[in-house]
């Protein structure tokens, strides 16, 4: 004659039940927390580096003005005023980015800088006869300058997924 099955508490299966949920909820909270974790320490990156190139264009930027000056005088040592230093510089920081360079390459940025650059280089103070002229092409880079550096805030803002003048 066969034996009866036994038969386990009802309790038991629910304790069980619970152990069994409760270990997987776990691990799935640590799966979503790692990953979330690792969601904002790339971001913070991204702030870090839009900071920083931003801040380097517009060092950048000054020194390269310097191209407009017809008597710059650049001092050995001090590269201030010296506007090659300042193309330089801006090199550095567009093809020195890690977590923001896929952006940058998407809105073709580096582009865009290329042509300020070579604005800039094109510039020969001693084929600008008047100071007026001068004024001109000065003024005409800084424009330049100001919509590159527009579209690159913009640029920075979807990259981060910031609206537009909701910067907290």
């Amino acid at each position: 004659m066969p034996e009866p099955a036994q038969s386990i508490p009802m309790w038991q299966t629910v304790v069980g039940l619970l152990g069994l949920g409760s270990l997987i909820a776990t691990g799935l909270s640590h799966w979503l927390s790692s990953r979330l974790d690792r969601k904002k320490w790339i971001n913070d990156n991204k702030k870090l580096e839009w900071r920083e190139l931003i801040d380097e264009l517009d060092e950048g930027f000054e020194q390269m003005s310097y191209y407009f000056y017809p008597h710059n005088v650049v001092s050995a040592g001090n590269d201030r005023n010296n506007p090659m230093a300042g193309v330089q510089r801006g090199n550095r920081a567009l093809t020195g980015r890690i977590f923001i360079a896929d952006a940058l390459t998407k809105n073709k940025t580096m582009d865009a800088w290329i042509i300020i650059v070579d604005y800039a280089l094109s510039f020969e103070p001693r084929n600008v006869p008047t100071q007026d002229e001068q004024a001109q092409a000065l003024a005409d880079f800084n424009m330049k300058v100001n919509q590159f550096r527009a579209e690159l805030l913009r640029v920075a803002q979807e990259d981060l997924d910031i609206e537009h003048g909701n910067q907290s």
